[in-house]
């Protein structure tokens, strides 16, 4: 009896093998997560290390970005839930210029943007996935934070005033509608007295 040969065993991955012209299947990208019924793939992944490598000219480890992709998974899944609104082109546009205005020129942009690897439409679909996020995470949270004027005013009259006498400075008075000054004058009363 004939040994069969080690590509011919007639196992599954030997016979996908032979159907593919005796070419071994190469890995293109590979599952690292599932979160319900949804995966993350490698190569999200390392497309957030690129755009990090972008705007940060470093990148946090695969397990930090990992945990960064499934936390924007979780807020995407709610902002869809709750029917939130696409980011609109005007704030992606806000966003891309915002990006193109950390670099000091637009060729060191375009420079480190080929340096990392991505493409200007990657770059577009990540300001476009970020901008909703952000919007939507002020919208939900930005409001619910609120400092009444009172407690302004207490930190400002035991913390800041006095600070500013300690250091020696000079407080002025604020230029905004409605803000009492009498704080700022009584400080500066007191370090002339």
């Amino acid at each position: 009896m004939e040994s069969a040969s080690r590509d011919d065993c007639g196992c599954a991955p030997c016979h996908r093998r032979q159907r593919a012209g005796g070419v071994p299947a190469k890995v293109v990208d590979r599952i690292v997560a599932r979160v319900e019924e949804e995966i993350i793939l490698q190569s999200d992944v390392e497309q957030l290390v690129r755009y990090q490598m972008l705007v940060d000219g470093k990148a946090e480890s695969d397990a930090g970005i990992l945990d960064r992709l499934i936390d924007q998974w979780i807020v995407r899944k709610e902002a869809e839930a709750s029917r939130f609104p696409a980011a609109s082109d005007v704030d992606v546009d806000r966003g891309m210029q915002r990006l193109m205005r950390s670099f000091a020129k637009p060729e060191d942009f375009e420079a480190q943007r080929t340096k990392a690897g991505l493409s200007e439409i990657e770059v577009r679909q990540i300001v476009v996935a970020q901008t909703y996020l952000s919007n939507y995470l002020d919208s939900r949270f930005r409001p619910t934070v609120q400092v009444e004027e009172q407690a302004i005013k207490d930190f400002y009259e035991q913390a800041v005033i006095p600070r500013a006498k300690r250091e020696g400075k000079r407080l002025r008075r604020s230029k905004r509608p409605g803000c009492d000054s009498g704080s700022a004058d009584s400080a500066r009363n007191q370090r002339t007295s």
